[in-house]
């Protein structure tokens, strides 16, 4: 079957160590994995640093402020399936790996492998509209649900419904022809309760449009999912809601 769409193929993918870098750039990141400005010392969380390799493939290490390895990702095109790719790990603080995800950048379809002590112990693949396969402990417990729970949650249908009730363009940015896509950042409690919410990547992006951004977002007032862990238990996690602002 291709609905994995050659996941498999991802694995196969070399970076080579010795491969010449044509550029290299160091940004700062906050809590949320966003660009922010280099003199916020405030809400400095990671360093990243983003290499172009000389046959157009990227890496990018993200570092935290005691300079361990947090994450890295590796960014190309894949030749045999024609469509450009992504590899992200994550690693704790002792940089053993947590979590693997690869995703086809084309379709926005991913799976992630989580893991602990070295051994795989839950995977979730999104197979497009809204249907992911998910399991925990063993693949023998794989389940098809209509969200990946293993991040926090809420109703699409509603949200998407306030969307087209509710958002507008704001004239000012419309007028300067201003444009993008503002990142929510939702803190969703282990009971399912909304404790924080806030713009994950305002920096460059229009001020009045990260403002009514959130006064839609602000509309929702639940029901909320919160995250399982590996054993299916709730946690407290962050969810991110994209709001979309495109100039037609």
């Amino acid at each position: 079957m291709r609905i994995l769409f050659t996941f498999l193929v991802f694995t196969s993918i070399c970076f080579l160590n010795q491969a010449q870098t044509k550029s290299q750039k160091v940004t700062y990141l906050n809590q949320h994995f966003y660009e922010i400005s280099g003199k916020d010392s405030e809400n400095r969380a990671f360093q990243q640093v983003e290499n172009e390799i000389q046959n157009g493939e990227k890496l990018v290490l993200i570092f935290d402020l005691e300079n361990r390895l947090i994450a890295q990702v590796k960014k190309s095109f894949n030749e045999t399936e024609k469509f450009n790719q992504e590899i992200r790990d994550h690693f704790d603080t002792q940089n053993n790996l947590k979590n693997q995800t690869l995703k086809n950048l084309d379709n926005g379809r991913y799976l992630t492998s989580f893991y602990e002590k070295g051994e795989k112990k839950g995977q979730v693949i999104y197979l497009g509209d809204q249907s992911f396969t998910l399991w925990r402990e063993s693949p023998e417990s794989e389940k098809l649900k209509n969200r990946d729970d293993f991040k926090p949650g809420l109703d699409m249908e509603r949200l998407q419904e306030l969307f087209a009730q509710n958002l507008q363009y704001p004239i000012s940015a419309r007028r300067l022809g201003q444009s993008g896509t503002v990142q929510i950042a939702l803190l969703i409690s282990e009971t399912g309760e909304l404790k924080e919410i806030e713009p994950a990547n305002a920096y460059g992006m229009n001020k009045e449009l990260v403002k009514e951004a959130l006064r839609v977002i602000q509309l929702y007032d639940g029901p909320f999912f919160p995250a399982l862990d590996l054993q299916g238990n709730p946690i407290e996690a962050w969810m991110y809601v994209p709001v979309r602002f495109k100039l037609g």
